[in-house]
């Protein structure tokens, strides 16, 4: 897979680098996919196809587990103790020399990617993930008395918001990442088309044009809005038909994903962030098919 996904952007991994990849990422094909995008973001255009060895990707995961990677497999951890509390104790005690947990334990934990088949933590990802729960500030005997019936609700909420707020985030720059590929891409093999930053800029309103302009083609893609984005795969949707299929659910996701719902001060529905979390699985599902 990992080779799959380097070959359509011209990065050529060797098996060391592949092995890393998949060791850091405990071998689960999400997150590999994320390492890769990331290690993708950070190679020059130019110098493609390249060879990519051990020695010069694993400080790139390194950056990227600090950056995003124990990130999001805390979030992962987070939804998994919500759903199985029994299973955080004996997975914290990993993080000590010889926890001594039984092989019943073991097979639990191997079978939900924690630990690998010898019973270690199964990869630099996770690891990172257990130490930033682990260091967590539990409430004090007198508080938790006080907000028993309170702070399980709160403390839901705020996951699952700060999910929603990563998987927005890692999402959305993913999108600009395929926007730039494919508009590059397609002015590249299309003679006589216009260049990729001119076909990006047409799509925007004059004025917000005129302000990206000085900017290189990456710049002016970070710096546009989400509306703005959404606006440029519309005016070029040739481009993007096979990735989204339906231009009128391509619309209505994007336009619920625009409505934050941490970013508005109005009472959260469960109903609420349900469709903005199916409109999230919705886009990236079909991002990372690419």
């Amino acid at each position: 897979m990992i080779k799959n996904i380097g070959a359509m952007a011209g990065l050529r991994f060797d098996e060391a680098a592949c092995e890393a990849i998949s060791s850091f990422c405990s071998d689960m094909p999400f997150w590999i996919r994320k390492a890769c995008s990331s290690i993708h973001g950070k190679i020059e255009t130019a110098v493609r196809p390249v060879q990519l060895q051990e020695t010069v990707v694993s400080p790139m995961l390194d950056a990227y587990g600090q950056d995003e990677g124990a990130a999001l497999a805390k979030v992962a951890l987070q939804h998994l103790f919500r759903v199985y509390p029994e299973l955080r104790a004996p997975s914290l005690t990993l993080l000590a020399e010889g926890s001594g947990l039984s092989a019943g334990i073991k097979r639990t934990l191997n079978r939900y990617g924690i630990v690998n088949p010898s019973g270690a933590v199964s990869g630099t990802m996770m690891r990172m993930a257990l130490v930033m729960i682990a260091e967590e500030v539990p409430l004090i005997a007198n508080e938790a008395n006080e907000t028993e019936e309170a702070r399980p609700l709160v403390s839901e909420w705020a996951e699952e918001l700060a999910g929603i707020s990563y998987r927005r985030n890692t999402m959305e720059r993913a999108l600009r990442s395929l926007v730039i590929n494919f508009l590059r891409m397609s002015a590249l093999s299309t003679k006589g088309s216009a260049s990729a930053k001119s076909a990006l800029l047409s799509a925007i309103p004059q004025k917000r044009r005129e302000e990206l302009d000085p900017f290189n083609l990456e710049t002016i893609a970070e710096k546009l809005f989400w509306i703005e984005l959404v606006a440029v795969i519309n005016k070029h949707w040739q481009l993007f038909e096979r990735i989204f299929g339906d231009k009128t659910a391509f619309n209505e996701n994007a336009g619920i994903v625009n409505d934050r719902p941490d970013a508005h001060a109005k009472h959260l529905e469960p109903s609420d962030v349900a469709m903005h979390r199916r409109s999230l699985h919705w886009l990236d599902e079909r991002i990372a098919r690419v």
